[in-house]
């Protein structure tokens, strides 16, 4: 058996985070680099909810998002009250893209079954639940440590915690601390006795709810595709 490429290393370590119970999506972007790996644990009461709501088109915008998010639930709301919300975060100027109008993102959400028009006033349909109680994003090197860990910290952004993972024999030249301090973990992979162990484990963190929810939709997206490749489109259900 040859050495292993960092493409069997990425299969190998989803095919051990899948046995515990997660779902895996390779090379997922959200605008700070492509995570070989992220892993998450789908809470089904609440995709299961958002497929009764036939809300099966996840809010890839990132501006719409941010605007969803902050729509107060079980309210109704007025036109203006969701225009001051869209101005405040274009003027927070934080990596939001301003691609759309305030009439699209509504429009859109509107079509797409995320908010509802009753007496000429909005009210959220479907209180925003999150899909995942936890967001793992793993990046994968079989010996460039550091330009590995660069990565995964890049992750931090939108995951709770993010890790290296590296080859078992490789490992040594890894320094410990230099993870420890940044909160990465580590998880060595031993390909020939198809053995992955995480060597360190970081803390849960609290990154920007904006991009994290923008990482939980695009998970939800291809989700959602494998979804409709094995239901039936117009009856949709978790078993």
């Amino acid at each position: 058996m040859g050495n292993p490429s960092e493409r069997d290393i990425v299969q190998l370590v989803a095919e051990k985070f899948e046995s515990k119970g997660y779902l895996t999506i390779e090379e997922l972007s959200v605008g700070y680099g492509r995570a070989d790996i992220v892993a998450f644990r789908l809470e089904e009461k609440n995709a299961q909810t958002r497929l009764d709501y036939h809300q099966f088109n996840p809010i890839l915008n990132v501006m719409v998002l941010a605007l969803y998010l902050n729509i107060p639930s079980n309210s109704l709301i007025g036109f203006d009250f969701i225009k001051r919300i869209f101005k405040y975060n274009l003027e927070k100027n934080i990596s939001i893209c301003r691609n759309i109008s305030l009439r699209k993102a509504i429009n859109w959400l509107s079509e797409n079954n995320y908010l509802k028009l009753v007496d000429n006033q909005f009210i959220k349909v479907n209180s925003f639940h999150p899909l995942t109680n936890e967001t793992l994003a793993i990046e994968v090197k079989i010996g460039d440590w550091q330009r590995g860990g660069r990565q995964a910290y890049r992750y931090r952004v939108f995951a709770d915690r993010t890790y290296l993972a590296i080859l078992a024999e490789n490992k040594q030249r890894v320094k410990k601390g230099v993870f420890e301090n940044k909160n990465i973990g580590i998880i060595s992979v031993d390909y020939h006795n198809r053995a992955v162990v995480i060597d360190l484990q970081p803390r849960r963190i609290i990154p920007d709810p904006v991009q994290q929810a923008l990482a939980v939709e695009l998970l939800w997206n291809e989700w959602i595709k494998n979804y409709r490749r094995k239901k039936n489109a117009s009856k949709y259900h978790i078993s």
